[in-house]
């Protein structure tokens, strides 16, 4: 009785083991039927304004008078003195102000190759290039790409900062926290729904990651820093 127990589940084992066999064999045909899977959609790429084509530029010359500067304290505008025309600014993104100061100095005379760009309020000079006229050094700032959003290779260090001065935009949003000859930067976005917190606050403490020279120029010169984390009455918030 023992004897036809065990044939009955060896017979019943073998059989199990052929059906698998057979359902991997049919999966295997399906999937190289398939094929493999498509790749996925390419990750979107960086924002970054087409260069302008030399033909489409205006030029001016003049002598460069002084610098303007964003909302985050970066420099990203030239002034120059032209004759008939008064005092006229020229914009530029802020990463590529190393670029543009090196040849538009104050009281240098140079030529500057522009287009306008209308925005909501009025019509605005962008520049492409700019020329020393003496010394006929040019740079085209259109050939800078962006810098990475967190620079590679730097590592967060954590700030205790007492009562820094609030830095803000034509808006009211905060842009950042200076103290001490440092610059803690944000957009006002990422801070909005902590915009009391920080306002009404006197100790931060802040995990940041040091911007380096990336060609931004800061117009007091402050170390700037890109803010992970604050953390305001023992409550963090992430940042970026």
């Amino acid at each position: 009785m023992s004897h036809n127990a065990d044939k009955g589940f060896s017979v019943l084992t073998i059989a199990l083991v052929i059906v698998v066999g057979i359902l991997l064999v049919v999966i295997g045909l399906l999937i190289n039927r398939i094929g493999p899977l498509p790749p996925g959609p390419p990750a979107p790429l960086p924002e970054v304004e087409p260069p302008a084509h030399a033909g489409d530029l205006k030029k001016i010359r003049g002598t460069v008078t002084g610098y303007q500067h964003n909302q985050h304290l970066d420099i990203n505008s030239v002034q120059i003195q032209k004759d008939g025309d008064g005092l006229l600014s020229f914009e530029f993104r802020p990463h590529t102000a190393s670029l543009v100061l090196s040849i538009a100095q104050i009281g240098n005379e140079v030529e500057i190759g522009y287009n306008t760009r209308p925005n909501d309020e009025a019509i605005g000079y962008h520049l492409h290039t700019v020329r020393d006229i003496r010394s006929g050094k040019q740079v085209n700032v259109d050939q800078l790409p962006p810098p990475p959003r967190i620079p590679p290779g730097k590592l967060a260090q954590t700030f205790t900062v007492i009562k820094p001065e609030v830095i803000k935009d034509s808006y009211g949003g905060i842009d950042g926290l200076q103290s001490n000859g440092k610059l803690f930067h944000f957009k006002p976005e990422q801070v909005e729904d902590i915009q009391a917190l920080i306002k009404n606050g006197h100790n931060f403490s802040l995990l940041a990651i040091n911007r380096g020279d990336q060609g931004f120029i800061n117009i007091h010169n402050d170390e700037v820093y890109l803010v992970i984390s604050i953390t305001i009455d023992n409550k963090t918030f992430m940042i970026r």
